[in-house]
């Protein structure tokens, strides 16, 4: 790693830009993704910015 991007949150190396997906953080922790998907539509608005 040569240095972090603030702008886009993603590592500058040499070659171009790389960014830390889930799958890559699974494989690296060992922590999966489980459970359900939280909605995102109208429901999740109100229930996030109160509306």
């Amino acid at each position: 790693m040569e240095r972090w991007n603030d702008c886009t949150h993603t590592f500058v190396f040499g070659f171009g830009e790389m960014m830390l997906m889930s799958v890559d953080y699974a494989a690296i922790t060992g922590l999966h993704f489980t459970g359900p998907v939280p909605p995102l539509d109208a429901r999740y608005q109100r229930a996030t910015l109160g509306a």
